[in-house]
């Protein structure tokens, strides 16, 4: 990222196409100790915090003389509800701010 140009005005894509590490979804109700260990398993230090959110989909598929068949569908999705960091996690639980230089 250092060598890179702003003039050149290089995609966001093309960034995320060298081998970004997948993102990590977390839910607000994780605990801090597993936050920890999350961020030193992963490759990343920050986790997007998310509630996963379920509709279901029913459609009609066939009708016969004996019955009717109905196709449910479920669709998950994520409504985002913010950011954690590693440093978020520290300060918290050494419950003192860290001090950037």
């Amino acid at each position: 990222m250092i060598m890179l140009n702003p003039g050149d005005e290089v995609p966001l894509r093309s960034l995320l196409q060298e081998g970004f590490p997948e993102p990590l979804y977390v839910t607000p109700d994780i605990t801090l100790d597993r936050m920890l260990n999350e961020f030193q398993n992963g490759g990343s230090h920050l986790a997007i915090v998310s509630e996963k959110m379920t509709e279901y989909q029913s459609s009609d598929v066939k009708e016969s003389k004996a019955a009717k068949h109905t196709s449910i569908t479920v669709v998950s999705k994520r409504r985002n509800i913010g950011i954690v960091t590693l440093e978020d996690v520290i300060e918290t639980l050494i419950q003192e701010p860290i001090k950037d230089e």
